[in-house]
């Protein structure tokens, strides 16, 4: 059964915050392997368990998409709302249920998240999604850092050791003593008789005292120490930080320090001639679980109907408010899937004439979440489902109703004048156009 941790929006901030990226020559390790195997442009990469986006935006240059997936909306949140590259998107997925179609994928790749999954169902989804040639690449580094600062190396890591042990009993027994031989399974596992094994590779670099210790507290074991004693272990990692300090000679947190890591890598890869040679579409992909879920989740006031049921990328949407000034009216609206989805939001218009100062006479609508960006931070993410797009449009009749930022500027300063002729016209509106 796969493990699901940092989910926690504090957590996520911190692992934002302090997690490195993958150096970037195992990065090219991966694509020149990759590009022995597939010739001309790579089309797709899917980063699963991305967390807030450190490694996926790597693969940005190298794809003419990056879609990089998790299980935890707070880390993808973070991941969208950082400055990106425009090919890169997030999705929230489980890595055993990938929302992409067969053949799909240029790259697989997972950067220090496979130990959680689900081994067995995450590389059938892997090679589900995998084209002929393409590559899965699993990396990984371990807790076991150490530090160099000038005479005091061999006292910072005494202390660093100690602090190690110290966590080391929190371990989640789910990946075992060692995360190498996690790893080692998995590549055992895999069937392809193309596929590589790396050993660790020395990664360098050079962080704040307080980056080491921040990093450090992201990983599973000292969450697993703060959830069973938060006290003892913060009180663990400031005494931590104050001995490394005092070795160090230094009064400040943000003295740096050089950190040394192993970076295991294990790396997969498949070749096969199986001549499959569509591509995804993933808005459709999406669209076959978030369609199941707005039916079952319809407001009582609304109504979903497909012209076409082979594209569900195209629906109407009929609400008919239960209370407030549009009581007994009938609305149409027409909403439009684009194939970028979910990277750009849904494109809605409503069909019948209104009398309504967030939505035109011609059809336009000003709701937030219909936009790529907005002021208010309410703006479309992908974290987003066509559900939520639904509640929206129904909510413009009730609690969205928002006379302060009109579209429809003659309709909101109507209410503003004369608030029962303006209910009068509404109704008016109604039996001429929403019957």
């Amino acid at each position: 059964m796969a493990q699901r941790h940092f989910e926690g929006k504090e957590h996520a901030e911190s692992y934002q915050r302090y997690r490195v990226s993958p150096p970037q020559e195992l990065i090219d390790e991966v694509l020149n392997f990759l590009r022995k195997r597939i010739q001309g442009y790579l089309d797709l990469a899917v980063d699963v368990g991305c967390g807030s986006g450190q490694g996926t935006e790597l693969l940005a240059p190298h794809f003419l998409t990056v879609v990089g997936t998790d299980v935890s909306r707070a880390q993808l949140e973070i991941a969208s709302a950082k400055d990106h590259a425009p090919n890169v998107c997030y999705r929230e997925s489980p890595a055993e249920e990938l929302p992409f179609e067969d053949t799909a994928a240029d790259l697989v790749t997972s950067m220090s998240a496979a130990h959680w999954f689900e081994h067995p169902r995450f590389l059938r989804e892997a090679d589900r999604i995998l084209r002929p040639g393409g590559c899965l690449a699993l990396l990984s580094y371990t807790m076991d850092f150490e530090l160099e600062y000038g005479e005091s190396t061999s006292k910072l890591n005494e202390i660093c050791q100690e602090f190690y042990a110290t966590l080391h009993p929190f371990r989640k027994a789910y990946i075992g003593s060692s995360s190498q031989e996690v790893y080692k399974k998995i590549y055992d596992s895999v069937s392809y008789d193309d596929k590589e094994w790396h050993e660790c590779k020395n990664v360098r670099m050079i962080m704040p005292l307080s980056g080491f210790i921040g990093l450090v507290e992201t990983f599973s074991t000292y969450q697993g120490f703060l959830e069973k004693d938060p006290i003892e272990a913060k009180r663990l990692s400031q005494t931590t930080t104050d001995r490394l300090l005092e070795a160090m000679g230094a009064s400040s947190t943000d003295t740096e320090v050089t950190v040394f890591s192993d970076s295991d890598s294990g790396r997969c890869v498949r070749v096969c001639s199986n001549d499959a040679s569509h591509r995804v579409s993933v808005r459709d992909r999406l669209l076959i679980k978030e369609v199941a879920e707005l039916e079952a989740n319809l407001p009582n006031t609304c109504k979903v109907t497909f012209p076409d049921e082979n594209k569900l990328y195209h629906f109407q949407l009929a609400i008919s408010p239960d209370e407030g000034y549009y009581l007994g009216g009938k609305f149409q609206f027409e909403i439009e899937v684009p194939e970028a989805y979910n990277m750009v939001p849904p494109r809605a218009k409503c069909l019948t004439r209104i009398w309504h100062p967030n939505i035109a006479e011609t059809g336009e609508i000003c709701l937030s979440l219909l936009r790529d960006h907005s002021i208010d931070g309410t703006g479309w993410a992908p974290t987003r489902t066509l559900k939520d797009v639904v509640w929206g449009l129904n909510s413009l009749f009730t609690d969205l109703l928002n006379f302060d930022d009109p579209l429809n500027i003659d309709a909101a300063e109507h209410h503003l004048r004369d608030k029962e002729d303006f209910r009068n016209k509404v109704q008016d509106f109604i039996k001429n156009y929403a019957r």
